[in-house]
């Protein structure tokens, strides 16, 4: 029997080196043990940041969604304002063509303010809307039409409630200067018209032009 003598102690090299075996046996399964733990909890680690980036992706996209949702709503709105204004210049021009002495132009004049007074809220209204949602210079320029027809009508108000036939020679100059007024009237309305038309086409290009925005982010 092989022995060795340590520190006064005699060990049997045969026992010794079973015994070294097996701490070498457990350290060596105490170690893989460790790293299947740390390779585990690195594991864990990397799904656990996939799932909250994924979470923060997804809630990205539902805010950009809700934020298109928005935007798609406000685009309505504004719609819904422009039919409103053909509604509103509709209802002039049929009371425009009803006016053909002095008698209808004056009771034309006094409906002009009422009808400035709803133009003139939905300007405000559109203004709105375009400063908190849209924020954009060139739309604010393109509904200036608004109010500055809705002054028209209430100068155009005023000329008309105060047509007397007093103020001219005959009958036939009275209507003469009534159909003249009548006719640059509708030639402003027309104008009106036009630029209400106008104004949809901008408003398209610019919930498109918001849109290719959102979705390339």
């Amino acid at each position: 029997m092989k022995s060795l003598i340590l520190y006064g102690y005699e060990f049997d090299i045969n026992d010794l080196l079973s015994t070294v075996g097996v701490i070498l046996t457990a350290a060596t399964a105490l170690v893989a043990v460790l790293l299947n733990h740390y390779f585990s909890i690195c594991r864990l680690r990397m799904e656990l940041n996939e799932q909250d980036k994924q979470r923060e992706l997804d809630r990205l996209n539902r805010l950009q969604e809700e934020r298109l949702q928005s935007h798609l709503h406000k685009m309505e709105r504004l719609f819904e304002f422009t039919l409103e204004l053909k509604a509103i210049s509709d209802e002039i021009q049929d009371d425009v063509n009803k006016v053909d002495d002095i008698s209808t132009a004056f009771d034309f004049s006094e409906k002009l303010s009422e009808f400035a007074n709803d133009i003139g809220q939905i300007d405000n209204k559109m203004r709105v809307i375009l400063n908190v949602y849209f924020h954009d210079d060139l739309l604010d320029i393109d509904i200036l039409f608004l109010s500055n027809f809705s002054l028209e009508l209430i100068t155009q108000s005023g000329e008309l409630g105060f047509l007397h036939f007093e103020e001219y020679t005959s009958e036939d100059e009275a209507l003469e200067n009534l159909f003249s007024k009548k006719h640059n009237f509708e030639s402003g309305l027309n104008c009106f018209v036009d630029n209400i038309w106008s104004l949809e086409r901008g408003l398209v290009e610019k919930i498109e032009s918001e849109h290719e925005k959102l979705y390339n982010r």
